[in-house]
């Protein structure tokens, strides 16, 4: 049974044994919105034989959004990939309903290199987001985290960022192997222009138009150049086939990375077999690329550039992570710190969207 937390305008279906988001459903201006991916074979059993022996927990429910510590190979603890925050059982301590607000605050039943991970969904009455904020305490850690938020992308997307200094992907391919998947971006390589990134065949894409092959499992990373304590950092995934537009934002301070994964088709091994098609993983997050959590911690050549690949956990401290994701209707664009959507049918209208929420230093489960 998934936990719901609902306010006017939004609900929403946490998973509580996984810590995974499994939908968020918007209905703003009488539209329904329903955005985010889920793997087509999420309603198998866990022990169903499409899933291979030792596959990570987190892969059989895999939906809208979970949170990754460490993000990517937990090659520190031994944990599956992403981290026991998206492979382990949360317990839910408190929900509670005091008009606009609506809050569950749930811990991760397991500790992260002896940390203590306390997550706290919240909803306001007729603002399409849900905020999350995770707060870790109890230990000197040093931690990749990520978001790792899967987009619906049937029909197509165009992607806006907010700033960015340039666009890479990493050393190796996420599918270098003909018979078992496909990669199609040039690996590694850099460009100050995510709209015109190298190919492996020599030619250039955007990586802000989705899909842009056929069959296809790329990832890249977006470093943000935006370094003010109270800089947000957004992208705005307008989906063509569904005329709405998915918005996700972050403080970049937190979060100075944006990591797309190209999801369409393009791994034919279990679970995947060339089913996972039109998903645009949107991934904010704090890490060295894909690289897991060793070489997110040791000098990097992101490190030595100045931009943070992990957040510090200090015993006796609260470290704080919050994010927001949702979704409105028409095409919306990022105007004077705020977001604003326009469609044929009407005029320019306000999101509404509480930015302190993302940017701020209160605890969601302190406030009202």
């Amino acid at each position: 049974m998934a936990a719901r937390l609902s306010a006017e305008g939004i609900d929403v279906a946490f998973d509580e044994t996984l810590g995974m988001v499994l939908d968020v459903a918007i209905e703003w201006r009488g539209n329904q919105i329903a955005p985010f991916a889920k793997a087509p074979w999420r309603h198998l059993p866990l022990e169903h034989p499409r899933f291979p022996p030792g596959m990570p927990p987190h892969l059989a429910r895999l939906s809208a959004d979970f949170f990754c510590a460490p993000f990517c190979a937990d090659d520190v603890e031994g944990s599956p990939a992403h981290g026991k925050t998206a492979n382990s059982r949360w317990r839910l301590v408190d929900v509670s309903r005091s008009a606009p607000h609506s809050r569950a605050v749930f811990e991760l039943c397991a500790t992260v290199a002896g940390a203590s991970v306390t997550k706290t969904l919240l909803l306001i009455d007729h603002q399409p987001f849900l905020y999350q904020q995770h707060v870790l305490t109890g230990a000197d850690v040093r931690l990749p985290v990520a978001h790792h938020t899967m987009v619906d992308a049937t029909g197509g997307i165009e992607l806006r960022v907010s700033p960015v200094l340039f666009a890479e992907t990493p050393a190796s391919p996420l599918e270098s192997d003909p018979a078992m998947g496909r990669s199609v971006l040039a690996y590694p390589a850099r460009s100050a222009d995510p709209a015109s990134f190298p190919r492996a065949d020599g030619a250039r894409t955007s990586l802000l138009s989705f899909p842009f092959s056929e069959r296809q499992e790329d990832f890249a990373v977006l470093i943000d150049d935006q370094h003010g304590s109270d800089a947000l950092g957004w992208a705005i995934a307008f989906r063509r086939g569904h005329g709405d537009s998915v918005v996700l934002a972050k403080a970049t301070r937190q979060l100075p990375e944006t990591m797309l994964w190209f999801s369409n088709g393009g791994r034919t091994y279990a679970p995947w077999l060339g089913e996972h098609t039109e998903v645009l993983g949107i991934e904010m997050g704090c890490s060295y690329s894909s690289n897991g959590w060793a070489a997110s911690i040791a000098a990097n050549p992101f490190s030595e550039a100045g931009i943070p690949t992990s957040v510090d956990v200090r015993e006796g401290e609260r470290t704080v992570v919050s994010y927001a994701m949702g979704a409105a209707p028409g095409l919306v664009r990022y105007v004077d710190g705020g977001f604003v959507t326009q469609s044929p049918e009407t005029a320019t209208a306000p999101v509404p969207f509480t930015r302190d929420l993302v940017t701020g230093d209160s605890l969601f489960q302190e406030m009202w």
